[in-house]
């Protein structure tokens, strides 16, 4: 017999507490990822709630610092196409300068052509006279 109001039964909620911290660490994770992630492909800074800064700070600095050395790479990624931009802008004003270089001599070689075969043809004449 059991008297009226006794306990009958004491569930242990350790676990269901324990996955309630891991589903919000994992929300806050997420919630953090979005941002720089969002930050990143708009070209936006990286700003965290304050919610995130307080409840997961080992998150929202490594977060933080992901943004930050990805930008580094991104900026030095920029400067190396960049540059190799300049080059190669460089290398076609250079070909571009051989090739009229090229027209120019071409067209003083058919000059000389063209004076050498009128020279051959009026010698030609006089011979045959």
């Amino acid at each position: 017999m059991v008297d009226k109001g006794a306990t009958l039964l004491r569930l242990d909620d350790t676990r269901f507490k324990s996955n309630k911290g891991e589903s919000e660490a994992d929300r806050y994770a997420l919630t953090a990822q979005v941002e720089r992630l969002s930050a990143e492909s708009e070209g936006r800074p990286f700003v965290l709630s304050s919610e995130v800064r307080a409840k997961a700070p080992q998150v929202a600095e490594d977060e933080a610092a992901l943004y930050e050395s990805r930008q580094r790479r991104l900026t030095s990624e920029k400067q190396t196409l960049n540059e190799q931009l300049r080059q190669k802008t460089q290398e076609l004003a250079e070909f571009r300068s051989k090739v009229d270089q090229y027209r120019s001599a071409v067209g003083l070689l058919q000059q000389e052509l063209d004076i050498s075969c009128a020279s051959s043809s009026a010698a030609s004449r006089r011979a045959a006279s």
